[in-house]
C-alpha cells in the first residue's frame, strides 16, 4: 500500500516586528503635540479661573463700597428724630450750640457750603443736610491729625450723622448731666472721655464733648464753654424725644497714606480723633462727585402749581451737577452720584496690565454709585 507522504508547509511566517525610525519620530511628535495641548489648556484654564476670581473679588468690593456709601447717605444729617434737612428757624427747628468752639480735628470747622447762618457765627451749620465735599487742594489743611498722614488725589465726600439710639432717662437740673437707660444702646456704651456726642429732640440739636463718670449710664457734658443744655431740650413736654447719639463723620476720598497703596479710602472720625484710613478699593485713581437735585416738584419748584393734587402733579426729575448748588432750604441736595475711574477697574489692580492679552477680559465695569440723601427729595413727602 502506497502511502502518500504529507508535506506540511508553514504558510504563516512570523516576521520580525518593531518601529522604524520614521514611525518612532512621528509617534514622538504626536505625543509632544498632545502634551503641549493638554498643558496649554490647563494653564489657559488656570488663567481664566484666576481672572474670574479676581473679577468676582473686585465686584464684591464694589458692592461693599456701594452699600457703605448708600448707608451713610441715608443716615446723613440724622441725629435721633432730628434731621438737618428740616432746619427751619421760623418753626424753631434749630441747632442750639456753637459747633465752631470745639477742636479743629473734626469736620465741624470746615469752611464754605454753610447750610444756614453766617460763616464763623454761632448760628452756622457747616454741612449741608449732613453731606459736604472738600476740594483736593483744601484737604490737607482742613482734615488734620490722620494717623500716618494721608495725601488726597481727589475731592473728598463727607457724611455726618448720629450713631446709636440711646433714649435719655433723666436730665440733671444743672443741665450738664444726663442718664440713659441701662444697657439701652451698645454704640453709646463704647463712648469714652472726650467723645463728641449729640443730645437732641425732634426740633433741637446740641453738640458736646462728654466726660464719663464711673457709672456706665451717666454722662457729664463738658466743657462748660460749650454751654448747658438748652431749655428747648429740658422742657418736660419733649422729654420723651430726647436722645443721645455718637457724633460720626465718614470721609470717602481717593488718595494714598504715607507709604501706602493708591485707592479709594474711608476715613472715620470716632472718639474725638481720626481713625487710620481704610482701603476700600485698590486701583482707583479718580473719583468724580455729582450732586443731584429734584426738579418739577409741587411746593418746591415755583414753576409748578403747588395746589395740584398729587395724582395729577407732574413727575419730578433729577438734575446732576458737577458743583453743589447754593444751599437752598426749598431745594436741598437729594442725591449723590459717584463715578470711579471712568467706570472701569482692572480686576487685579495694576498687575493686570502685565498681561495685555487678558487686560480687557479682566477689567470690571463700575456702575455709577447713586445714593439718596435722607430728607433730600421733598417730592417724596408731598
Amino acid at each position: 500500500m502506497n502511502m502518500k507522504k504529507n508535506i506540511y508547509i508553514n504558510k504563516y511566517i512570523i516576521k520580525p516586528k518593531g518601529f522604524s525610525i520614521i514611525e518612532f519620530m512621528v509617534a514622538s511628535l504626536l505625543s509632544m503635540i498632545i502634551l503641549i495641548a493638554v498643558g496649554s489648556g490647563y494653564f489657559a484654564a488656570r488663567k481664566v479661573n484666576d481672572v474670574a476670581i479676581a473679577r468676582l473679588n473686585a465686584q464684591q468690593d464694589i458692592r461693599n463700597v456701594s452699600n457703605m456709601i448708600v448707608y451713610d447717605a441715608r443716615m446723613a444729617g440724622g441725629f435721633g428724630c432730628f434731621n438737618l434737612s428740616n432746619l427751619n428757624v421760623a418753626k424753631n427747628i434749630t441747632v442750639a450750640t456753637d459747633w465752631s468752639g470745639l477742636n479743629n480735628k473734626d469736620i465741624r470747622n470746615l469752611h464754605e457750603y454753610l447750610f444756614s447762618g453766617t460763616k464763623g457765627a454761632d448760628n452756622a451749620v457747616e454741612l449741608s443736610e449732613g453731606v459736604k465735599t472738600i476740594s483736593q487742594s483744601d484737604f490737607a489743611s482742613v482734615v488734620t491729625g490722620i494717623p500716618g498722614g494721608f495725601v488726597a488725589q481727589s475731592d473728598a465726600l463727607v457724611f455726618q450723622y448720629g450713631e446709636g439710639t440711646a433714649a435719655v432717662a433723666d436730665l440733671a437740673a444743672t443741665r450738664d448731666e444726663l442718664t440713659i437707660h441701662q444697657n439701652d444702646d451698645a454704640t453709646v456704651a463704647t463712648l469714652v472721655d472726650n467723645s463728641p456726642v449729640v443730645v437732641s429732640t425732634c426740633n433741637t440739636l446740641s453738640l458736646y464733648v462728654i466726660k464719663r463718670p464711673n457709672s456706665g449710664n451717666v454722662f457729664k457734658l463738658g466743657p462748660k464753654s460749650q454751654g448747658l443744655l438748652p431749655e428747648a431740650i429740658m422742657a418736660p413736654e419733649v422729654r420723651h424725644e430726647v436722645s443721645l447719639t455718637r457724633y460720626i463723620v465718614n470721609i470717602y476720598v481717593v488718595g494714598r497714606p504715607n507709604g501706602g497703596e493708591l485707592g479709594l479710602y474711608r476715613i472715620r472720625f470716632g472718639n474725638n480723633a481720626w481713625e487710620a484710613p481704610q482701603l476700600l478699593l485698590s486701583g482707583i485713581n479718580k473719583m468724580n462727585i455729582l450732586y443731584g437735585y429734584v426738579n418739577g416738584c409741587p411746593g418746591i419748584d415755583p414753576t409748578v402749581n403747588s395746589e395740584l393734587p398729587a395724582a395729577s402733579a407732574p413727575e419730578e426729575t433729577f438734575t446732576f451737577t458737577e458743583q453743589p448748588l447754593t444751599t437752598d432750604m426749598a431745594r436741598p441736595l437729594a442725591s449723590i452720584r459717584l463715578r470711579l475711574n471712568g467706570n472701569n477697574l482692572a480686576a487685579e489692580g495694576q498687575t493686570m496690565t502685565n498681561a495685555a492679552s487678558r487686560e480687557s477680559a479682566g477689567n470690571v465695569y463700575i456702575y455709577n454709585i447713586d445714593a439718596n440723601v435722607r430728607g433730600g427729595n421733598r417730592c417724596a413727602n408731598r
